[in-house]
């Protein structure tokens, strides 16, 4: 079984990022659009450490400005929100549109674990840990088998329906 891991990342000190910002909104980013640089080095090579079984990292960007200059870019798939995301979508700020379509992302494989550019993987970890060895199915507290959704809009659109 093949695992990717999908990381969005945003850079709130890129002055090109923040302009277009402004430009969408008429005001300054806001706090939570700090730079998390420097973890986020800490992030990728905790991936790289605990979890070697990964078989692409993904990290989503708006733009190349976003791209961190330290950023080992052979180690590594940029994928830009245009590449997709519907361009009627564009641009965004928001992570539950980049959340919604991620899984159509180039390439990705069929099971991924999406992280956080704040995230650390503080201990070993196994594909058994995030997945059951019976495809597409989990099971429920009962231990009998539950059909997954067959997409995240579907996952999205049904946790909307039941709010």
């Amino acid at each position: 079984m093949r695992i990717d891991v999908v990381i969005p990342f945003v850079d709130g000190s890129d002055p090109i990022w923040r302009e277009l910002y402004k430009k969408e909104f008429n005001e300054d980013p806001i706090a939570k659009y700090r730079s998390n640089s420097d973890l986020f080095k800490y992030n990728l090579r905790s991936i790289a450490k605990n979890m070697p079984w990964i078989n692409n990292l993904y990290i989503i960007v708006m733009s190349d400005s976003q791209i961190p200059d330290w950023l080992n870019r052979d180690t590594v798939k940029i994928i830009y929100h245009k590449d997709f995301i519907p361009e009627k979508y564009l641009p965004t700020f928001n992570e539950c549109t980049i959340e919604l379509f991620q899984h159509k992302i180039p390439g990705l494989s069929e099971y991924y674990l999406v992280g956080n550019d704040d995230y650390l993987v503080t201990a070993p970890v196994v594909k058994n840990d995030f997945f059951t060895s019976e495809d597409n199915f989990e099971k429920s507290e009962s231990g009998e088998l539950m059909a997954s959704y067959e997409s995240l809009e579907d996952l999205v659109i049904a946790g909307w329906m039941l709010d």
